[in-house]
């Protein structure tokens, strides 16, 4: 096995690479802002999930309402 030297193999040990001004941004802040931050992010994340919860629940209650119509109208046409 060849061996390399440390300064030929470039190793990257982040998962991924923020643009530099960012990178600058996030570091230069004091750790109660950064912790802020990441609340903050958690918090919108979550209102988004609930959102979509009750976008969702409002949909399957349509289309419930819309199917049981539906199966009235059919069985109305069909005499039962």
């Amino acid at each position: 096995m060849a061996q390399q030297s440390s300064g030929t193999l470039a190793r990257r040990t982040v998962l991924f690479d923020l643009p530099s001004g960012l990178k600058c941004a996030w570091y230069n802040l004091s750790h109660p802002a950064q912790y802020a931050a990441l609340v903050m992010t958690l918090g919108c994340l979550y209102g988004v999930n609930r959102l979509f919860d009750r976008l969702d629940s409002a949909m399957y209650a349509r289309l419930s309402c819309a199917t049981r119509n539906w199966m009235q109208q059919r069985r109305e046409a069909l005499g039962m």
